[in-house]
């Protein structure tokens, strides 16, 4: 009965992977064909921390946040958030940065053809208060991605 139990868990386990990372390839494949989708190359040298970031562009708009993400074999993008420009046409968060690098992307709501979202991460752009924090988790901080 036990046998039974384990198999029946470990195939549940493996069908809900598998189900997850055909979502990961869908989203990603979606977005790589997106006229809205913008990538920052993020190279590591900060000394792990929460960092603001600024994303900059002429009018308003809005973002999804993905990461690139790879665990094991698997390499995929995943979103962790949204975020809102304000009046001055800055969207402002913080999200935890590490020792290495990684490829951050952001998917806005409105078309990116002519004017591109710039991304910044200066010293005074740590001056600015956020509107969004995206806190790490506390496996981020010891050993996942720090």
């Amino acid at each position: 009965m036990t046998i039974l139990l384990i198999l029946i868990l470990l195939a549940s386990t493996i069908f809900l992977w598998s189900e997850l990372l055909k979502k990961f390839r869908y989203m990603q494949e979606f977005i790589w064909h997106s006229d809205q989708m913008i990538m920052w190359h993020y190279d590591g040298k900060k000394k792990p921390w929460m960092y603001t970031l600024v994303l900059h562009w002429s009018q308003h708009f809005a973002v999804l946040l993905w990461f690139k993400l790879t665990i094991f074999t698997y390499s995929g993008i995943d979103h962790y958030g949204f975020v809102k420009a304000d009046k001055h046409h800055k969207a402002i968060f913080s999200t935890y940065l590490w020792k290495k690098p990684v490829d951050f992307y952001f998917l806005s709501t409105t078309t990116l053809k002519d004017n591109s979202i710039h991304v910044t991460c200066t010293q005074e752009d740590q001056k600015h208060i956020p509107s969004k924090v995206f806190a790490p988790h506390w496996w981020q901080k010891i050993w996942f991605y720090g």
